[in-house]
């Protein structure tokens, strides 16, 4: 068990060096805003989710529907967000990124990505494929996790 917990350490203490020089990399995109913490959620979650109705978005964040009214009217009057009526319920309105909001995650995404690609063309092609391997293997743990919790859908 010890030594499970010195490499669980050393993983940790990897990860906040690779975390401490992307945010040093990122001076653009998402980091460049001036958005709140629950403005950069609602944009992350649309990101990766797609739409959301008021409700779901709400429950995600942990927030009421007032709260959320208030952080999607900011998000929208900065073009990022855009509330549309769900074709099968016209009392509900549903919350998508707009042209402006995908922009700005994609370039942040770029940003990462391309750092992320530049290390990595530098490791020996034995160490990515135990990287590879490593990282599908924790990608399934987490997909498991999730479903068991009924968070997130394959």
């Amino acid at each position: 068990m010890a030594e499970r917990e010195e490499l669980i350490a050393r993983i940790d203490r990897a990860e906040r060096v690779i975390h401490r020089v992307a945010v040093h990399n990122r001076s653009g995109g998402i980091f460049a805003t001036d958005l709140t913490v629950q403005q950069l959620r609602v944009v992350v979650i649309l990101a990766l989710e797609g739409e959301h109705s008021s409700v779901q978005l709400g429950e995600i964040l942990g927030v009421g529907l007032t709260t959320l009214t208030g952080i999607v009217d900011r998000l929208e009057a900065r073009a990022l967000v855009r509330r549309q009526p769900d074709p099968n319920d016209r009392r509900v309105r549903r919350i998508s990124l707009t042209d402006e909001g995908k922009k700005l995650v994609a370039d942040f995404a770029e940003l990462g990505r391309e750092h992320k690609v530049r290390i990595l063309q530098r490791l020996e092609p034995r160490i990515l494929a135990n990287l590879a391997e490593a990282i599908e293997a924790i990608s399934e743990l987490c997909r498991e996790e999730f479903d068991d919790d009924g968070a997130v859908d394959r």
